[in-house]
């Protein structure tokens, strides 16, 4: 239950602060864009986090491992949602971050690459994992992983995507009633 407060605010926070993602400006950013990028990053970080310790919690002997499938259902449009913030970041990484300043890149590359390994493993009983796992693939370049589940290089854009991630079993996604109730809270 903790966590799925915890990831209910983490996902809050993306949805209140991911327009600074899309809308940064390359020239001069404001403090505020800054922090609203971090507070963005932070959070899908965060969701990916618990995508890693809940996926080791429901291996076999793990104290949800009877719970396996409701834990992953509920829990995997969330960390689909963390996954595509964090991947639309890296692609345009160098106008988020100064010569120089790479070490937000780099632990994001790092968590998407556990990620994208739980995600592969979970494509062995669902095509949307798998789907996921060759996405995160061509955008982290890992030729390790093309041989793994058998695809070549490509291009993939989470920014056309973005608005399309259903964000509850109700198919509500960012462009519909989600996106009435996020203008009401704003604080652009």
């Amino acid at each position: 239950q903790r966590v799925s407060i915890e990831t209910t605010y983490r996902k809050s926070r993306i949805l209140l602060y991911r327009r600074s993602l899309i809308s940064y400006p390359v020239r001069h950013p404001q403090e505020r864009d800054k922090e609203s990028v971090r507070i963005c990053l932070d959070s899908a970080l965060k969701i990916l986090s618990f995508q890693q310790m809940l996926h080791e919690e429901s291996q076999p002997f793990g104290r949800l491992c009877q719970l396996r499938w409701k834990v992953t259902r509920i829990f995997n449009q969330d960390v689909l949602l963390a996954t595509s913030v964090l991947c639309l970041y890296l692609q345009d990484a160098d106008k988020f971050e100064t010569a120089g300043q790479t070490a937000r890149a780099e632990e994001i590359r790092q968590q998407l690459t556990i990620s994208h390994k739980i995600w592969l493993q979970m494509s062995t009983s669902s095509a949307e994992a798998g789907k996921v796992a060759k996405a995160l693939r061509i955008v982290l370049g890992n030729t390790e992983a093309s041989v793994e589940d058998d695809s070549g290089p490509g291009s993939y854009d989470f920014l056309s995507d973005l608005d399309a991630i259903p964000l509850n079993e109700f198919g509500a996604t960012f462009n519909n009633q989600c996106e009435k109730h996020i203008r009401s809270f704003d604080c652009d």
